[in-house]
């Protein structure tokens, strides 16, 4: 019995030192990747991103994704600031802007509590058709009566490509993302559609 005590003893004195080792190492890890986090997230410098048919340039501390499917093999971008988002699709397709901004701002109308409605004809330097809606999003109504949501639908044809741009932000947001927004639409540029490859 006291041989076993004596193992037993043995093996904690041998694993303690390795147990106290690996805390250390993974609580530091944390702390640096804490740190890092915390730095990025305070980075405004520009970051530039080339996409299948668009450049833009955006702040480093907003998350970039890029969402694609089997259904459309052109890749929609997608910019996010805290719970602002930036989603863009650029493609080959022969459709107007009116055409997709009819199709897509019914979705919104549906979502919404009586927005207000207002329309705008540019985005950086391209001309299309867009559309603000300004209001309490349905689902959160109760939740959030007094906090309102801007969505902002835009389309664009330039030469054989047509572009959406869908912008969603909470108005109470909107300054902590303006300057990434600002930066966003003033680098937006298409480039020619030429099969990519």
């Amino acid at each position: 019995m006291n041989s076993l005590l004596l193992i037993l003893g043995l093996i904690a004195i041998i694993l303690y030192p390795t147990f106290l080792i690996y805390s250390v190492i993974s609580r530091t890890n944390k702390v640096f990747k804490q740190i890092a986090e915390e730095k990025r997230a305070k980075d405004t410098s520009p970051v530039e991103l080339k996409s299948t048919w668009f450049d833009l340039k955006h702040p480093a501390n907003w998350n970039v994704k890029v969402e694609e499917d089997d259904e459309n093999p052109d890749p929609t971008v997608v910019l996010r600031y805290g719970n602002t988002s930036m989603h863009i699709s650029i493609f080959q397709l022969d459709a107007s802007p009116s055409d997709l901004i009819k199709h897509m701002s019914g979705d919104y109308q549906k979502r919404m509590d009586e927005p207000k409605v207002c329309e705008f004809f540019q985005y950086g330097v391209y001309p299309g058709i867009g559309i603000t809606f300004n209001g309490v999003l349905l689902h959160l109504r109760n939740q959030e009566k007094d906090r309102t949501v801007t969505c902002k639908l835009f389309a664009l044809q330039e030469r054989d490509l047509c572009g959406i741009l869908e912008l969603n932000y909470f108005d109470d947001e909107f300054e902590k993302a303006a300057d990434g927004l600002q930066l966003i639409e003033s680098t937006f540029k298409i480039r020619p559609a030429t099969v990519p490859g």
